[in-house]
């Protein structure tokens, strides 16, 4: 059956020569798909005629024409029809679960979501008739129903039939509360003349739950509002089977005179219909109410024909409702042997019923747990994939930090070795300027004590030579530097960096000392005469010596102690 409703979707619409030439897939470029739904059924209705090799080329060839004018929708189309060729033709259902997975995920991705449902519900289809997987089925229906929830009718025509197919999977395994969940949200859709007949459908779904839970009010509702649907081709065929179930729910709160009008005109159409299956089941019912009414032969001539309509429509199912009538009247006419063992074939029947129902129970419970534990064993295999990971990257990770470690200690060794070397760098650096700078001191203070020294030997020459010699030296002498304040101080500087501390260490000692007696010692410790010393000092040797005379005194010097010998002790 649910293979037959994807087979009549794809042609309840095809009107005129499906076989035509015209190539109509130029006239679908652009369009939504609610405005071209027509033109696919007829498409499909063509290329699915053709054998493998030629489906497969036309589609090839519709494809590359829609990418070249832009249309991805169209694109995409054809990539849904061959999935539906492939599984139309019995090819690898893998194959076709998995291009029909890639047909869903892009049309997700690019907010296509009638192809997304459509390529849903095939796939649901594998699952529920060819594959018999249940439960993988459901989990199809379930995601196709929430993307329904992103569309409207006018934007995917099929919605009512789509979301009744998610209900009636719900009632086949007598789930009634999330079927009816799902049919309540079909027949929120306003009637059109594209979705009428689904509205009926899920009109009757929805009074069938509410039988089988014996609310036959809330039943009866229902399948009354079949009548108020618009459309007439929709009422005409829908109204019999409506009739017929308002029957049954009479039939079973035993109002049994409301109930037989409505059997019967059920079992009329049924029998112009020439739907077997249905006309059984008008027939049990109103051969019971005949046994009711001590119509015996009445209810023998329908349960007659009841048998025989089970045996044309194959559904033996209907025998587990039969037999019992049929035990009731054996026993009614006395043949009580006869109608145990008709007790015995309902017991029979009803258990074959509950064997194979459960069976199937039982197959989508277990296939649930095969996914749940494929579930698991992905997750598990995830999680060690993780853990490894994880292992390995925390290993990556303290290599890194070792690694770090190991440079930055590297380079805090370098570092400390390369200032280490810059200071003895610049520590001999330092020396080398002080041993250069005391160099040049003492070469400038020796050059100074020879200025002193030409000094006094110019003011020599210049007593023992005549007035014109003496002019001469005077003026030699005057283009020589004489020892001035500035002088001194220039000298006092260039002893300092060639005595570093000297001057300092004789004030400390002897702070009793006058300036005139420190250039005395500083002079001292140069070992000059008495007389450069006086020259240098610009007093008369006679003052020099009376200023070693006081020195000598202050520092409790005898006069066979050098000077020099005392300045160099310091």
């Amino acid at each position: 059956m649910p293979r037959f409703l994807i087979f009549s979707y794809l042609f309840f619409c095809c009107c005129g020569n499906l076989f035509s030439q015209n190539p109509r897939y130029r006239e679908m470029l652009h369009k939504p798909y609610s405005e071209k739904i027509h033109q696919i059924d007829l498409l499909y209705g063509r290329l699915i005629m053709l054998d493998s090799v030629q489906a497969l080329e036309k589609a090839k060839k519709i494809k590359a024409f829609a990418k070249e004018n832009g249309d991805e929708s169209l694109a995409l189309e054809m990539d849904l029809f061959w999935a539906y060729y492939l599984t139309e033709n019995g090819e690898n259902q893998k194959k076709s679960l998995r291009l029909l997975s890639h047909i869903a995920t892009e049309a997700a991705e690019k907010k296509l979501y009638p192809l997304q449902i459509r390529a849903i519900r095939v796939r649901s289809t594998i699952y529920w008739v060819d594959l018999k997987q249940y439960d993988n089925a459901f989990e199809e229906l379930i995601t196709m129903a929430k993307v329904l929830e992103k569309t409207n009718a006018t934007e995917y025509p099929d919605k009512v039939r789509d979301m009744n197919k998610v209900g009636y999977a719900y009632y086949y395994f007598q789930d009634y509360e999330k079927a009816i969940h799902y049919l309540k949200k079909s027949i929120a859709v306003e009637e059109t003349g594209f979705n009428s007949l689904a509205l009926a459908g899920a009109y009757n779904t929805l009074a069938l739950c509410y039988q089988k839970i014996g609310d036959f009010e809330k039943s009866n509702y229902y399948l009354q509002k079949i009548a108020s649907l618009q459309e007439e081709e929709t009422k005409k065929i829908w109204m019999p089977i409506a009739t017929g179930n308002v029957g049954y729910n009479y039939f079973l709160q035993k109002e049994y005179e409301k109930a037989v009008p409505l059997l019967q005109l059920d079992l009329k159409e049924a029998e112009n219909d020439g739907d077997c299956g249905r006309a059984a089941g008008a027939l049990i019912p109103l051969a019971e109410i005949a046994i009711h009414n001590k119509k015996l032969d009445l209810a023998w001539e329908r349960i007659q024909k009841a048998l025989a309509y089970i045996s044309r429509s194959g559904q033996s199912d209907r025998l587990r409702l039969l037999y019992p009538v049929m035990s009731k009247w054996y026993t009614t006419k006395g043949r009580t042997e006869m109608g145990n063992r008709y007790l015995d074939s309902t017991m029979m029947a009803n258990k074959r019923y509950d064997e194979k129902f459960s069976a199937l129970k039982i197959m989508r419970a277990q296939q649930k747990i095969n996914a749940q534990e494929q579930k698991l064993e992905t997750a598990r295999a995830v999680l060690e994939k993780k853990e490894l990971t994880s292992e390995r990257n925390r290993w990556i990770l303290f290599m890194s930090i070792l690694c770090f470690i190991l440079t930055i200690l590297y380079l805090f060794q370098k570092r400390k070795r390369e200032l280490k070397a810059l200071e003895l760098r610049l520590a001999k650096n330092k020396l080398e300027k002080k041993a250069q700078e005391l160099e040049m001191a003492s070469v400038k203070l020796e050059n100074f004590t020879k200025r002193i020294k030409e000094k006094n030997r110019l003011l020599k020459e210049l007593q023992n030579h005549s007035d014109e010699k003496a002019a001469q030296l005077t003026e030699q002498l005057r283009e020589s530097t004489i020892l001035t304040p500035r002088d001194w101080d220039e000298f006092q500087n260039l002893f300092e960096q060639a005595y570093p501390g000297f001057i300092q260490r004789l004030t400390e000692k002897h702070p009793h000392l006058t300036t005139s007696e420190i250039r005395f010692f500083t002079l001292s410790k140069l070992g000059l005469s008495a007389q450069d010393m006086a020259a240098m000092i610009g007093v008369s040797q006679n003052t020099l010596q009376v200023t070693m005379h006081r020195a000598r005194k202050k520092l409790n010097l005898p006069d066979n102690r050098s000077l020099k010998n005392m300045a160099d002790s310091i």
